[in-house]
């Protein structure tokens, strides 16, 4: 485009053919760096904003109930590995299970996925001690 039509206004038509003729083309690693550059820090323009809490709402919900894919589920499980839990949020991992109860069929898929499990000698005994804890109450 020459310079004497920059700052013309053009019309939808001529915008929408430009459009179209930028759309696929590969930009220059350079082009990259100043288009990332631009919109680093304070320059981005949601810099300093928080979302409110019904967007916060809006944006779990449409989250919810998409399946994730095998690598992402793996990449999950290897970034929790590792993480010690503390003895307070175990607790509270504990009230929040107690009082319910686990379907038949959630309780197959358990005894499924565990048989054949080896487990160290002291992990059978603390789990034996477990059981008769329950079996007392």
């Amino acid at each position: 485009m020459s310079e004497a039509h920059i700052g013309v206004p053009k019309s939808e038509e001529t915008r929408r053919k430009i459009s179209e003729s930028h759309k696929g083309k590969p930009l220059s690693e350079e082009t990259r760096r100043k288009q990332s550059e631009a919109k680093k820090g304070d320059k981005h323009p949601l810099f300093g904003k928080h979302p409110a809490e019904e967007t916060i709402r809006k944006m779990s919900a449409a989250k919810k109930g998409i399946p994730k894919s095998e690598e992402h589920r793996r990449k999950m499980s290897e970034a929790h590995k590792g993480n010690i839990v503390s003895e307070e949020t175990r607790q509270k991992q504990s009230e929040a299970m107690k009082g319910k109860t686990l379907s038949e069929e959630h309780r197959q898929k358990l005894s499924e996925a565990l048989k054949g499990k080896i487990v160290s000698e002291k992990t059978r005994k603390r789990m034996s001690e477990a059981q008769k804890k329950r079996q007392r109450k």
